[in-house]
This record gives C-alpha cells, structure tokens and sequence, in this order.
C-alpha cells in the first residue's frame, strides 16, 4: 500500500509518531510538510532561520531535521513551502509539481489533516482517493474565521472519508455540517513520543527547577482560558504561597494581564517555545493545566502524557475522552476559577495523588485504543475500505 500524508509543520508533533508506525507497518508513505513562507516554526520545528522560495524540498537539507533520521525515514519526507500571495506564480508552479509527483507515485489515498487553501485547491484533483483528519470538528471561539469556514465546509463537502479523533463531538458534527454518519470514522490521538525521543537525544533547556511548578504551555487564544487560569492562580495563592505556575506560547493576551504582570507566582513567556525547551518545561513540571472554555482534543494533553503528567482539565470536547478523571488526571467545569482553584490545591497537596495519576498514564497508554500500532491499524483499515460517497 502506497500513501501520501499532506499535513502542516503545526502537526509534525503529532505526525511524526504517526508516519513512524505506517513506516513499521511496512506502508510506503510519502510525507509532505506545508509550511508558509513567515511561519515558519510550529510543532518539532523551528525553520525561521531560512529564507526559502516556493518550492519543494528534501528535508535532509535541513539539519533542524537531522536529529529525527533515527525515528522516521527522512528519505520519504519532503517539505512544501508556499507564500500567503495567492497572486504569486511560484506557488502554483510548486503546486503544479506537487501534482505530478503526486500523480507518478499512483497513491492508494491521499491523507490530509487540514482543509485545503487556494493555492493548495489543485490537490483536490485527488479527492476521490482523500481522507482527512478534522483535528477541529470546530472552530474554536475568538479564532473565527468565514473564509477559513468557508474553506472548511468545502473540504467536508469534497472529501469522502472524514476522521474525527474523538467520538465525543461526532453526532454534532454530522448535524451541523450535514455529513452522512458512514463518511465519518473516529481514531484517536497517541502520545507524542517523539518528544522523549528527543529528550533521550538532546539537551533539553529549563531554567526552572524540577518538580516546581504548574505548567500551561501552547499557542494562546481566547478559548484557551488562560484569564480563568490566573484567576485561580490568585486564590491558590492565598493558601499555598510557594505554588508557581509558569504560562508558556506565543499568543496575543485577550484579556487585562496587568494585575498579574509583576506577580512571583505566575511566570509569563509569552513566545515561541521551542521543542528543546518545551521538553524541559514539561519534565520538570508537576503536572499541566488545560483550562479550555471550548476545545476538541489537545495535543498538550498528548505531550503532557509523553512524560507521565497528569493534567488537569475542563471537561468540554473531547478532552474529558483523553483526560480521564481520577485515573490519568482531573476534570472540572469549564470558565470557574473556584473549581480550577480546588483541583489544583488538591492535586499540590496530594504527591500521592499525583504519582498514582502519572503510573495509571503509564499503564494506559502505551497499548489499547490510544497507542499508536492501534491508531496506525485503523488509520489502515480505512485507507483500504471502499470510498463511501453521499
């Protein structure tokens, strides 16, 4: 079985587990990472330090890709890079070989993992063999967007196989975009393990001492809840005065940080954390903290489980399917710093709580449903399933 895998440098965190085990499950999978022109660092990779014209690359000239040649064959891994100018030739130039190449390898399926831009449209040649994972079932509140939507519905409208990574919010989505149930399959979303493969093969930064903090990393965004999160900060402060909690990602602050600014219990890197120091945050942490008002399923969740944290979450989307409570950490209703507040305190004064919490992450997710032979079997079995059209 031949595959093409069409994703983002904002998924390689989560594909690179994936490509791993098709290539161990002996399928030929060609891997093709979209980055544009300017934004250019997300998920393992940071590539701002290049200034590349459209075009498609081998990415072993690139030595930000080298230390992954022992987890994935870097030899069937190429990146396509694209300006946001829809009037800029190269890219449909880019686009056009893409095709061909494309077309040459007479793909079984074409998997992508996000809709389709315009200057990306030609791919759609290839529909009829697609299948896309829908890592946003929907958009989250403070990022919408009609054309992003608009481009969305398309690509639900276009592509026969839709697979959701939570089982959660499926009967929503069937409802609201009008998608017949037998186009929608679920999978699930392993741990990024290529995170402790990293750890073992790098020195990892961390300024912070080991086991000091509670830790919220990711992009930040309005749905994310940070402000509830700092609101909770507050009160634990009163009864625990030690506790830190460091907020880690790039993002606009949607909300008034300045009662916060100059407090010693709240550490604010707002940048572009990269994958080494993201690492470091994370072993060093207690556990993380998902504060989501809205959300779907979260790839903090599956780097936090990487390395045996537990996380403590709202229970909305899919996150009370990946966060499982009082087993691999503790779910709470979402926008109530009072119940952020008490989960947290609980967690701080409980070590035991929290060491039972990273053991059962140990048990749970290295086989069943969540482990990735698992994912990459059904990910298979619906490659090879016969296309199913409304």
């Amino acid at each position: 079985m031949r595959i093409v895998f069409y994703s983002s440098i904002f998924f390689t965190d989560c594909d690179f587990s994936l490509i791993r085990e098709m290539q161990r499950h002996g399928i030929e999978i060609i891997y093709y990472i979209q980055m544009v022109k300017g934004k250019q660092c997300g998920g393992l990779l940071d590539l701002r330090s290049y200034n590349l014209s459209p075009g498609i690359y081998d990415v072993r000239n690139f030595p930000e890709f080298n230390i992954y040649a022992d987890f994935i064959d870097l030899s069937r891994v190429r990146l396509v890079v694209r300006t946001n100018n829809l009037k800029d030739l190269r890219n449909w130039k880019t686009y056009s070989m893409l095709v061909l190449d494309i077309y040459r390898l007479h793909p079984d399926c074409v998997h992508i993992s996000q809709a389709l831009g315009a200057s990306e449209f030609l791919l759609y040649c290839f529909r009829r063999k697609m299948i896309m994972t829908v890592h946003d079932p929907f958009m989250h509140s403070g990022e919408l967007n009609k054309l992003s939507e608009r481009k969305r519905r398309l690509a639900f409208k276009l592509i026969p196989k839709l697979v959701l990574l939570n089982k959660n919010q499926c009967e929503q989505f069937s409802a609201i975009y009008h998608i017949a149930h037998n186009r929608i399959y679920v999978n699930r979303l392993g741990v990024y393990d290529c995170l402790t493969y990293l750890s073992r093969r790098s020195s990892c930064v961390n300024e912070f001492p080991s086991g000091g903090y509670i830790l919220f990393f990711g992009h930040i965004s309005p749905y994310k809840g940070i402000d509830i999160l700092c609101e909770a900060m507050a009160k634990i402060h009163q009864v625990y005065p030690n506790a830190r909690c460091i907020i880690a990602g790039k993002g606009d602050l949607y909300f008034d940080y300045t009662p916060y600014k100059n407090c010693e219990y709240i550490t604010l890197i707002n940048r572009f954390i990269d994958t080494s120091e993201l690492v470091g945050l994370i072993e060093n942490s207690l556990f993380t903290v998902c504060p989501y008002k809205d959300a779907t399923q979260s790839g903090v969740v599956a780097s936090s489980f990487a390395f045996f944290k537990p996380v403590i979450a709202t229970n909305v989307g899919g996150l009370g399917e990946s966060v499982i409570d009082e087993v691999t950490g503790l779910l709470v209703s979402p926008n109530e710093a009072d119940a952020l507040a008490a989960a947290i305190m609980r967690m701080l004064s409980d070590p035991s709580l929290v060491h039972q919490l990273s053991e059962n992450i140990k048990h749970q997710f290295g086989q069943g449903e969540v482990s990735w032979p698992v994912i990459a079997d059904k990910y298979i079995k619906i490659y090879e399933e016969k296309t199913r059209l409304d």
